[in-house]
């Protein structure tokens, strides 16, 4: 079955939105979660991102005897402490087995105490860099131990298992453990760092430079009830409607509580005097208890130990397991009752509590971003992405793959600014904003500096991707979002597949796909622009026109798109438009340039070794040159008679004939040496000509 998500951030925003504006703000976010619970033996996939699903989740076909600990990596790979030893699994969804050992807490060279395996690594966790974190045992005290592939060497190596390890910080027991990093490092008063509960009872904070631990809340400040522990904790970062970010430790108590703390600086981070950092009293938030269904479907197993764990995600949900009653919950941020003086709280989001069955008490539960497509099942038709009720948000269909490669992770990023144009730039258009009077119909949007670091891990080197001035975000905000797809390593796909984006399931800010009214230029220029940008392959455009990795117009009829094989399932930025410029001529210049722009692409690209293989003969190289200047200049002479308001437009049939015939012959184009794909570059890029000129531009002049 195909794992769906539900985009419910921006609803989740709007309650966000209630939390006054402070702290620091924001860049884009990302906004899709995939989640997995477990306990001693099994993993399970549990489908929170899925409004249509058909099962609440599936269990992985992992073999374990003495999970203790479990992490979803950035790169889709599962971590787990299986007794004293460190397992990963690369593929989940797929995987059988024990997985493939990594490290073990009995390593010599470690020095662990051993004695009570229990208490040897009580913890484990690992962060968007693919470090693992590891609570050890060390005579009467704890050590972070940091664990890092032998490519990336932190340390003193590990034999066997490629690992290197380093000792950090040491502390009381902590049996949780969850990182600070990326974006939300930069957003937290304490940076990036490891978050800890110490002793069953208090909230630490391990800083990444291996400071001493420090206690952010202690047991007695939780005002907890005799017997009641601390079990577990997550980070809540909680946007409001201006941007600002506000930071919530959330934890979960051996009563099924959850209780919140507020921590922040004042003066806020970066004024002097330096910040002190401010910890607000605790507040309860949620209580799983209260929540179990009153007609539990499976009936709660007393003999269980309680035990409820807690975990944030990046569509601003938290997800908390009940072990005693096989639940799992995914709860959303809600206002107080009228007069309450908390922040927030917590509620289940609709129907998202999800009964695991006696079989599967829960243990824990782990959250990354983004979520897995597995292509294999779009060969079809698929829907890739849904909304919170279930309407489809984003389609895909003749999907033909190559090779056993199958999977890409698919994130989705909100609130992209567009600095050319946004009135008032924020923090994050810092030296890409125009000087005063610069023209911003003639600028180019450089995205990669906005992208959220769960995408610039995975892309390392990633080059300045170019959304062109042909094309910007919309008023009045000027803001845009993006998919970007991560495919697995040695994806390859067999032609052209199409991707079908429904925006208005995605965006409450968009142009309709279809003006049943539209009568004037304006009216024709107001549609919702798709793009992709390729951060592997070159396209024409770029500033001086030259080649980069710049924006390709992706929009084939009403919210459909093509999109290209190898190296193009990448950035496709959307609710944009064409840029209002060129008066009653934008969307003729905008036809005419995408004709130059595919000419560019047959004589830089199709017909060069610009990619390391020269896709098309000479002979056929020529053949379309000449067949492409022949459309053209029919183009020419069809853009005069529109603009000159000719009642008969005689040459837009000529230039409609040898387009087609363009078409026809681009159509019938194969090649055996083509690694970016430009063969298919060529096709959809007639395609798109096509549906401007006669979705927009004919309908904009002719009667």
């Amino acid at each position: 079955m195909m794992r769906l998500v539900s985009v419910t951030a921006r609803a989740v925003f709007a309650a966000g939105a209630l939390i006054a504006a402070s702290g620091v703000f924001a860049q884009s976010s990302q906004t899709l979660d995939r989640t997995a619970v477990f306990n001693r033996t099994k993993v399970l996939d549990t489908h929170f991102n899925d409004a249509a699903r058909l099962d609440d989740f599936s269990v992985l076909g992992i073999t374990a005897t003495g999970l203790t600990h479990c992490q979803l990596a950035i790169d889709n790979a599962l971590y787990c402490l299986d007794g004293l030893v460190i397992r990963n699994w690369l593929d989940p969804e797929s995987a059988t087995g024990a997985g493939t050992p990594i490290a073990s807490c009995t390593d010599t060279k470690l020095g662990l105490d051993t004695n009570k395996p229990a208490d040897t690594c009580p913890a484990m966790t690992v962060d968007q860099t693919g470090a693992v974190w590891l609570m050890g045992k060390k005579g009467n005290s704890y050590t972070l131990i940091k664990l890092t592939p032998n490519a990336a060497c932190d340390g003193t190596p590990l034999a066997p298992g490629g690992y290197c390890f380093k000792f950090g910080a040491t502390s009381g027991r902590v049996a949780d453990i969850t990182p600070i990093d990326g974006e939300a490092s930069t957003l937290f008063p304490l940076g990036r760092g490891t978050l800890g509960v110490q002793a069953g009872a208090d909230l630490v904070f391990f800083a990444a430079a291996g400071t001493p631990v420090r206690v952010l809340v202690t047991g007695r400040t939780w005002n907890l009830a005799s017997q009641e522990t601390v079990q577990a904790a997550t980070l809540l970062q909680l946007k409001s409607g201006t941007g600002a970010v506000r930071n919530f430790a959330v934890v979960s108590t051996s009563s099924g509580r959850a209780l919140a703390v507020e921590i922040s600086t004042t003066p806020p981070a970066g004024t002097v005097p330096p910040a002190t950092l401010v910890v607000s009293a605790p507040f309860a938030v949620f209580n799983a208890v209260a929540a179990r269904p009153a007609s539990m479907p499976t009936p709660c197993n007393n003999t269980l130990a309680p035990q409820f764990a807690i975990r944030a995600g990046k569509s601003q949900h938290i997800y908390l397991t009940d072990r005693a009653c096989h639940l799992a919950h995914a709860l959303k941020v809600t206002a107080p009752p009228s007069g309450d003086p908390r922040p927030f709280v917590l509620a289940v989001d609709g129907d998202l509590t999800f009964d695991l069955t006696s079989t599967y008490p829960p243990d824990g539960v782990t959250v990354a971003p983004g979520i897995v497509v597995n292509l294999a099942e779009c060969a079809g038709e698929c829907t890739a992405l849904s909304n919170g009720a279930g309407e489809a948000a984003l389609k895909l269909s003749g999907v033909s793959l190559v090779g056993a490669a199958d999977k890409a992770t698919l994130f989705l990023l909100e609130d992209l600014v567009d600095c050319r144009w946004v009135p008032n730039p924020p923090a994050v258009c810092a030296g890409t904003s125009l000087p005063a009077g610069a023209d911003p119909t003639e600028q180019y949007l450089n995205i990669t500096p906005q992208l959220p670091s769960e995408i610039r891990v995975l892309f390392p080197s990633l080059p300045p991707l170019l959304l062109s001035p042909r094309y910007r975000a919309l008023p009045p905000g000027f803001t845009f979002d993006a998919f970007f797809f991560k495919p697995e390593q040695g994806l390859k796909f067999n032609g052209k597949f199409a991707a079908e984006y429904f925006v208005e399931n995605l965006t409450p800010n968009f142009h309709a796909c279809e003006n049943s009214n539209a009568q004037t230029i304006e009216d024709h220029r107001k549609f919702g622009v798709v793009t992709t940008i390729s951060e592997t392959w070159l396209t024409v455009g770029a500033p001086g026109g030259g080649l980069g990795n710049v924006a390709m117009l992706l929009n084939t009829g009403c919210g459909s798109t093509t999109t290209l094989k190898p190296g193009r399932l990448s950035l496709f930025p959307f609710n944009l438009e064409p840029t209002p410029r060129d008066g009653d001529r934008v969307l003729i210049n905008l036809l005419t340039s995408l004709s130059d722009d595919w000419e560019a692409t047959r004589d830089q690209l199709a017909c060069s070794t610009r990619d390391g293989a020269r896709p098309l003969s000479t002979t056929v190289c020529n053949s379309l040159r000449s067949a492409w200047a022949n459309m053209d200049s029919k183009l020419e002479k069809c853009v005069q008679d529109l603009t000159t308001n000719s009642n008969t437009a005689a040459n837009c049939n000529s230039f409609q004939i040898q387009f087609g015939s363009l078409q026809t012959t681009v159509g019938k184009l194969t090649s055996t040496t083509d690694p970016a794909n430009r063969v298919a570059e060529l096709q959809v890029r007639l395609s798109v000509m096509e549906d401007l000129y006669y979705r927009r531009v004919k309908p904009s002049y002719l009667p």
